[in-house]
């Protein structure tokens, strides 16, 4: 239980706040507003923190919908203005472990939430989150490719490998 809350306070640490000041130049292609003003989410909409609503599957073949993370699952997305990005999201029954929990209770823990950090760029109504650190492996130095609707003050992230669609609510 240690290590997860660890390695979760960790991911938000490493891809908000301690980012937050990065000198870093953003590539070419990165939309960058300059800071995360008003003006910066008029020029790039994204910016700012969103809190997670729903996440939809809809398979393919039959059109059926379901929502394999709950209801109500747990997240926040933040894209920053100097083209940094992190999420993290859970489903709705994290169960709470006990502070002795076994290897095994930990590891199924860790299959019920999914945690990023990197960069992003935004183009064409696609935004592309490049990832440095994640608690999946297989994400590590991948780009993933999220086309997304902008709707009021809500975002849709779609993701073609797993075929859902992640409903955000801007944070006021």
């Amino acid at each position: 239980m240690k290590l997860a809350i660890v390695f979760m306070m960790t991911m938000f640490c490493a891809s908000s706040a301690c980012f937050a000041q990065s000198t870093a130049t953003p590539s070419p292609r990165t939309l960058v507003a300059g800071d995360a003003s008003k003006a910066a989410a008029i020029e790039n909409p994204l910016v700012g923190t969103w809190r997670l609503i729903s996440i939809v599957k809809v398979d393919p073949k039959s059109g059926e919908k379901s929502e394999p993370w709950g209801k109500n699952p747990k997240g926040l997305i933040t894209y920053t203005a100097d083209g940094r990005m992190n999420v993290v999201f859970s489903n709705e029954n994290m169960p709470a472990l006990e502070s002795k929990a076994t290897d095994k209770e930990i590891i199924e823990e860790h299959g019920r939430a999914v945690a990023y950090a990197g960069t992003y760029k935004v183009e064409n109504g696609v935004v592309f989150h490049t990832i440095e650190a994640s608690n999946r492996g297989h994400f590590l130095g991948t780009t993933q490719r999220r086309p997304f609707t902008i709707a009021g003050k809500q975002v849709s992230l779609f993701s073609a490998a797993s075929g859902q669609t992640l409903k955000w609510e801007k944070v006021e």
